[in-house]
């Protein structure tokens, strides 16, 4: 099976091209200002270097979010502009599993943290078996980091951190003498092919059920929300 895989939930965008669970091709590119520009360019990019027409790819997929408001919807919309055309199922991957997926940690609790901007992270905690099955331990929350680290103490493992958030949530760390934060930065950002070999082992559906997946509501509808109160 042929995926197509995007992301776009963060400052980076990416796309790659996953055949029979191997990775073809990556393309990234980290500008979060210009997705709706780049992120066409990066798929063609994949297509091209794995040496296929877009007329065999099987599957599409994309993060939902959280992230990026106008991030994740460029994603979403592209997948589902590119599966319609093609009549082809997607699949829609969660940005926090997808980070907590990339880390090979057995040990320690796994906490994507996302900046969701004044002082707040879109953050969930989960934890990995030999297997590297993975279990996600609390809801998906986007809440103070402050709130985030008070949950975190309340666990005796030890935690690793990952996403874009990470200093934010390092600089709160209470003082001890045996560090319980860490970083994984090779998972710092979502990653495109991640999201195509999670989408292997997920339901497929119909373009049209493809939404983002948003924690709070964006700037802009909280200011419409406040003029019609």
């Amino acid at each position: 099976m042929i995926v197509l895989a995007v992301d776009t939930a963060t400052k980076a965008a990416s796309a790659a091209l996953i055949d029979n669970g191997e990775i073809r091709s990556e393309f990234l590119i980290n500008n979060r200002t210009m997705h709706s520009r780049n992120l066409m360019p990066l798929v063609e990019e994949a297509v091209k270097a794995a040496g296929i027409k877009k007329s065999d790819i099987d599957l599409f997929a994309s993060t939902v979010g959280p992230g990026s408001f106008t991030g994740v919807r460029i994603g979403v919309a592209t997948v589902k502009a590119m599966a319609y055309a093609l009549k082809k199922p997607v699949v829609g991957i969660n940005t926090l599993d997808c980070l907590a997926y990339d880390v090979c940690e057995y040990e320690k609790l796994i906490c994507p943290v996302l900046d969701a901007r004044n002082e707040q992270v879109f953050c969930a905690v989960y934890r990995k078996d030999e297997n590297n099955t993975l279990e996600r331990l609390t809801d998906y929350m986007g809440i103070p980091i402050e709130e985030l680290m008070e949950l975190l103490e309340g666990y005796q493992k030890d935690v690793i951190f990952t996403g874009d958030a990470y200093e934010m949530c390092l600089r709160r760390e209470p003082s001890r003498k045996f560090r319980k934060y860490g970083v994984h930065r090779g998972a710092y950002m979502p990653k495109a092919s991640t999201v195509g070999l999670m989408a292997l082992h997920e339901p497929f559906t119909d373009p049209a059920l493809l939404k983002p997946f948003y924690l709070r509501m964006s700037q802009a509808e909280r200011l419409m929300g406040s003029k019609n109160e």
